[in-house]
């Protein structure tokens, strides 16, 4: 009689696939600083700066409603819907940069009040700094001609105008926080879902000014 072979239950080893793993993009968070009337944060992109341009125009023009972004160049532009602007509003502006240490680029984030706002603030702080040097400079001229220095008095109004824009510049930024937040969601949706833009759509665009 033969005998019948007993095959050996073989087991089979089960396949590790390692997880794949994405470099996070690295967000720092805002700053906020007395003397400063333009918070700023800055966002490493892993990708190279005219990728990371073509990348982030490509999102812009699919999601324009919901994002609310402009661009030019290497410049990105998100405000804040016309009907839900306060008088303090900001807007933020990105610009583009190459990183020459990591072969990526770096986006440069600033807040700033809406441009005729901005435009106004700017005028009132140069024509104070002007007030102010020309009075130091009359007021050292009267003193020197044994004249009663009356100019001084300006420099003091001077200096509470400068510190009154920028105690003002702090009372918007705590105002328009929750649009400052809004924002810079936006912007992060952005740099997510330019993640997900294919190589081909990047090198359609590549003609793009």
């Amino acid at each position: 009689m033969i005998e019948p072979i007993e095959a050996e239950a073989t087991h089979a080893e089960p396949i590790q696939i390692e997880p794949i793993q994405i470099e996070p993009i690295q967000i720092e968070p805002i700053q906020i600083e007395p003397l400063q009337m333009q918070p700023t944060f800055k966002v490493e992109l892993p990708w190279e700066m005219d990728d990371a341009k073509l990348r982030l125009r490509s999102v812009i023009e699919d999601h324009q409603e919901s994002l609310g972004a402009e661009f030019a160049g290497w410049v990105f532009d998100y405000k804040i819907k016309k009907e839900n602007q306060r008088f303090w509003s900001p807007h933020l502006s990105i610009q583009l940069y190459r990183n020459e240490e990591s072969g990526g680029s770096d986006a440069y984030c600033r807040f700033s009040p809406r441009p005729e706002i901005w435009t106004m603030v700017m005028a009132i702080y140069m024509m104070s700094m002007c007030c102010l040097f020309a009075a130091l400079m009359f007021g050292f001229v009267q003193w020197s001609l044994e004249q009663t220095p009356w100019a001084l008095l300006v420099i003091p109004i001077s200096i509470a105008i400068v510190a009154g824009l920028h105690t003002a510049s702090m009372v918007g930024q705590s105002w328009s926080r929750d649009q400052m937040l809004l924002l810079r969601e936006r912007w992060e949706r952005t740099v997510q879902l330019a993640r997900e833009v294919q190589s081909q759509t990047v090198a359609a665009g590549s003609s793009l000014p």
